[in-house]
């Protein structure tokens, strides 16, 4: 089968995903060429590389579903090494039949992992393993190790096993910056380059989501077929401005989203639309262009608001809204990142370890005096930063003595039975899976998580350090929705 096979194939919803991505049509139908057909589902190792925010992780996300086969989705920033990224992928795998039992063994590098796929005689149909930014393998001290690893994952088709797993790699950088030290074509994927978003592009992209982005006061104040019109010219105008603007300092489609959302409100205010937008650059080049320049100018540009008397109560309401709309394991994860931020982290032992049910003895005054100085010291600092291995880590705690499991007395007895063991498991399955860090990543797109500097994106994920901007009130309504007492488990209060 070959591409002018394909591109003569009749239009069904698949081939209509080259159309619903903008200017990526080229690599869909490449993409979906390569991974081959229900008769021949054999496919080359692939590498979609590209600038950051081009689209990459969706396009393969969807192409992939459409193909309704086993896929695992991992990030080598979230799992951080080898044998994390290893883990995981099997773990989806068995949670979709692919490799049976198998694949609950611990495998703790390559050749475990060469084992349980030698063993999966069951597995008759193609499976994927997708593994996001793959690029930061290769930074840090574990770089030739990382290197090797990769090689590895290129190279997997040669070892005659008897199931088919495919290795698509997502990453930033081509893969001559792996620096692989190779000079055989059959030892690199194949590539499929994803360039960057045209300013044309940028602005169709936004204009098919104005009614996700235009807040929903501003979007029915005209009403009708007529109004509808006049409100998408108006959109489309205010992105005729922004993007070109905007676009001369990052390509970033996640700002601009969240640029325009801020900014539609005052733009049918001519006068004071264009001063905003001209501060809003000046702080991001004197700050530097991120999520979090942004989010501090437009935090800044609220307090000012509301400190000239905006309207409190729809401030509540919006942050009521918020919270209730969180999933459980959402609304734990973002307690956590706010008990990571505000407590040391040599107090974690304290306050979720063995210590924490031995008996205090009195405290000294002066002791509660000095420690008092310090709690509004450092309430007046902020909070700090902290990496996503000790959030993981104050998350699986935190799971383990308030999650929803406690109330299932099946599952209880069912653990205490097994002896603790699968207690265990289960707790980690339910914390370390791909939608945990999935989450990490929207909460840090909404600046409800930020990098702990503005160079963060090119740290591995075990040094990556994030700071939480979740306002006290915020984490109370949470806990309290949860049913858990916040201040059990912070140092400072």
């Amino acid at each position: 089968m070959t591409m002018a096979d394909e591109d003569r194939a009749p239009r069904d919803a698949a081939s209509t995903t080259a159309t619903s991505f903008v200017g990526r049509g080229d690599q869909v139908r490449k993409l979906r060429w390569l991974l081959g057909s229900e008769v021949d589902d054999r496919c080359p190792p692939l590498l979609v590389h590209g600038p950051e925010t081009t689209g990459k992780t969706a396009v393969v996300r969807e192409v992939l579903r459409q193909t309704g086969r086993p896929v695992a989705y991992t990030s080598a920033r979230a799992c951080a090494n080898a044998r994390n990224l290893i883990g995981s992928a099997l773990v989806q795998l068995r949670e979709q039949g692919w490799l049976g039992d198998r694949a609950g063994l611990a495998c703790s590098g390559t050749a475990d992992l060469l084992n349980v796929l030698r063993s999966a005689k069951g597995s008759d149909i193609a499976a994927y393993w997708v593994i996001d930014d793959v690029e930061t393998l290769a930074d840090g001290s574990r770089n030739t190790e990382s290197t090797r690893f990769l090689q590895f994952l290129v190279q997997l088709r040669h070892f005659n096993l008897p199931c088919n797993l495919n290795v698509v790699l997502v990453s930033r950088v081509s893969w001559d910056s792996f620096q692989q030290g190779c000079s055989h074509e059959e030892n690199s994927p194949t590539g499929i380059f994803f360039p960057a978003y045209t300013v044309q592009q940028l602005q169709e992209i936004l204009m098919g989501e104005r009614q996700t982005l235009v807040p929903k006061s501003t979007a029915t104040v005209t009403q009708g077929e007529d109004g509808a019109d006049e409100g998408r010219r108006e959109w489309k105008r205010f992105l005729s401005i922004v993007v070109p603007a905007v676009s001369q300092y990052t390509g970033s489609i996640h700002m601009l989203r969240y640029l325009c959302s801020k900014l539609f409100a005052s733009f049918d205010k001519s006068d004071r639309f264009g001063s905003r937008l001209q501060r809003v650059i000046q702080h991001m080049r004197a700050r530097g262009i991120s999520n979090v320049t942004l989010a501090e100018f437009f935090e800044r540009d609220r307090v000012s608001q509301v400190q000239s008397g905006a309207d409190f109560a729809s401030l509540d309401s919006h942050s009521q809204a918020f919270v209730s709309s969180l999933p459980y394991l959402g609304k734990l994860l973002l307690l956590s990142a706010y008990v990571a931020g505000w407590n040391p982290h040599t107090s974690d032992n304290r306050v979720f370890g063995r210590t924490k049910t031995v008996k205090r003895r009195r405290k000294d005054p002066q002791l509660m005096n000095r420690k008092a100085e310090k709690v509004q010291e450092a309430k007046l600092a902020g909070p700090g930063t902290f990496t996503v291995d000790r959030l993981m880590a104050i998350l699986r705690s935190l799971f383990k003595l308030e999650g929803t499991y406690l109330e299932d007395a099946d599952l209880m007895d069912e653990f205490e039975r097994d002896g603790g063991e699968r207690a265990e498991d289960y707790i980690r399955s339910k914390v370390h899976s791909q939608e945990t860090y999935q989450m990490i990543k929207t909460f840090t797109c909404q600046s409800l998580l930020s990098p702990g500097s503005v160079d963060s994106g090119s740290m591995c994920s075990e040094h990556y350090r994030l700071q939480c901007n979740l306002k006290e009130s915020a984490a109370l309504k949470i806990a309290k929705s949860l049913g858990i007492q916040l201040a059990d488990y912070l140092v400072y209060v």
